[in-house]
């Protein structure tokens, strides 16, 4: 199942939806006017969206920031791999983590790192009902990372 040439057509592909979605998908965001004003204070935004909808929220919220910007968690199996060459191509920065439960000391320096690369200003986008589900239902680590942040 992790095959490198499938991986990396597989994250091209993405690439190319994305795009696709972009150029042919009209986006009503409402409540614009509060992204902007969290924009304009100039700290790292904490950006949020179910698993599903990433496409969407990518493809629209790359027309308000840059997305050389933004890091994000992927898991650190065959899905990241993939997902991890679909990020590099749009300019967002994958961060590889084992979304099993991991508690190890290695788990511990990428959260801090990721806490790190937002507190030095870069936006943070997660999915915050995890890989595993449920669906909808928010899991700690957005509560954790936000709190590490003063939010």
């Amino acid at each position: 199942m992790n095959n490198p040439i499938v991986n990396c057509i597989k994250g091209n592909f993405l690439f190319v939806f994305l795009s696709t979605i972009s150029a042919t998908c009209r986006f009503e965001i409402s409540g614009i006017e509060n992204l902007n004003q969290a924009l304009e204070s100039g700290k790292p935004l904490i950006g949020t969206s179910w698993h599903g909808m990433t496409m969407m929220v990518i493809g629209s919220l790359r027309n308000y920031i840059d997305l050389d910007s933004v890091v994000t968690i992927i898991p650190d199996d065959y899905r990241g791999d993939i997902l991890e060459i679909f990020a590099n191509k749009i300019g967002i920065y994958p961060e590889k983590l084992n979304l099993d439960g991991d508690n190890s000391m290695e788990m511990s320096r990428k959260l801090v790192r990721i806490v790190r690369k937002i507190s030095s200003g870069r936006n943070f986008l997660i999915h915050p009902d995890g890989p595993a589900g449920p669906a909808y239902v928010v899991k700690p680590g957005l509560t954790a990372i936000a709190q590490k942040q003063g939010r």
